[in-house]
């Protein structure tokens, strides 16, 4: 983190960027530190944090090492609502898009969750639930982005997903997501042990396995679609460090 704002456009030492913490340095670094690089890496820091605790959720519950946010709908039902807010309303700031795009994430992951369920939820069906939902999203996406050529660039950078611009106001709209689902992801940490070991071993050792499943599959959704509303899809990063 140190490294990252240090080292840009314009190279700030290790102890310049201390001194402009403190707003003690000369004013172009206290910009540089304080305005635009600190506040990016603090947003990258906790959406790949939000996106690890995600996955390492879904591996649980679905018992699928290959299991993250982005095969059960979530971040394609966040893709799909920034994407429309943008091509339908392009002069819609991104301030109102954000909170829109997490609202479309949970309903993505709700979506697959309920077409899952029969009687209950099983690993297996949920995940098969969660490819299908996002197949279709993100077909929808797609199509979208052909057939309206003016937005395409604009709705392309929440499908690739990034920090570029990312500033204290997206911090302060993280901040409260990511503590909740922090909170309640070490709250259900050793439920989350137990559900891993099988539906009904687990069942034997006095889990209500369909709430425990449900209520982390929430927390899931709650950490992806935050992550997502902030920097778009970024891939790769709910799968590989849950393993790491």
């Amino acid at each position: 983190m140190i490294a990252a704002v240090a080292i840009g456009p314009v190279y700030v030492s290790p102890t310049t960027v201390w001194e402009a913490l403190w707003n003690n340095a000369d004013p172009t670094s206290n910009v540089i530190v304080r305005d635009i690089r600190l506040p990016r890496v603090l947003v990258g820091a906790m959406v790949g944090a939000c996106l690890a605790m995600s996955g390492a959720i879904l591996q649980g519950i679905t018992r699928n090492p290959l299991a993250d946010p982005h095969i059960f709908g979530i971040s394609a039902g966040a893709g799909l609502v920034a994407v429309s807010a943008t091509v339908l309303w392009p002069d819609l700031p991104r301030e109102v898009v954000q909170p829109i795009a997490f609202v479309g994430g949970l309903v993505g992951g709700g979506l697959a969750y309920a077409m899952a369920w029969r009687g209950g939820v099983t690993a297996v069906r949920l995940a098969l639930a969660g490819i299908a939902v996002t197949t279709i999203l993100t077909a929808v996406t797609s199509g979208l982005l052909v057939t309206s050529a003016f937005s395409a660039q604009i709705g392309l950078r929440w499908l690739i997903g990034g920090l570029l611009g990312r500033n204290w106001q997206d911090f302060g709209l993280l901040w409260p997501y990511f503590v909740i689902g922090t909170g309640l992801a070490l709250v259900m940490a050793r439920q989350l042990n137990v559900i891993a070991l099988g539906d009904e071993l687990a069942t034997s050792l006095g889990q209500r396995v369909e709430r425990t499943r449900f209520l982390l599959s929430a927390t899931a959704a709650l950490l992806a679609s935050a992550a997502v509303s902030i920097a778009g899809l970024v891939g790769f990063v709910g799968l590989i460090i849950p393993h790491l």
